[in-house]
């Protein structure tokens, strides 16, 4: 019986193939459940994360609290044809509850 060995050269490439597809994994999660401009969690991973926090304070009988926001007078950041100064508001939004959330 012939015995097949598989040259080290093939398995190193094979494990960093597989440490490079679980890196892009980790990228397109984040890019699939983060704002690009806020950097905060989009609607579909907030309503997730949402139901999980939910259910564990239940389950753990602990209290729970969420914080909803509103940006007052936001139309009169923008104006017609220029989204940019928009984008710079929301953007600051974002950074300030980055910065000012806890998590876990």
């Amino acid at each position: 019986m012939k015995r097949w060995s598989i040259p080290r050269g093939i398995i190193a490439q094979k494990l960093q193939l597989e440490q490079e597809l679980r890196d892009a994994n980790v990228r397109l999660e984040r890019l699939a459940s983060v704002d690009e401009l806020t950097g905060i969690l989009n609607r579909r991973a907030l309503e997730a994360a949402l139901h999980r926090d939910l259910a564990r304070a239940d389950r753990d009988h602990k209290p729970f609290s969420a914080l909803l926001l509103d940006i007052d007078h936001f139309s009169m950041s923008t104006t017609p044809g220029d989204i940019k100064s928009g984008d710079a508001v929301l953007t600051m939004v974002g950074d300030i509850l980055n910065r000012s959330l806890r998590t876990e």
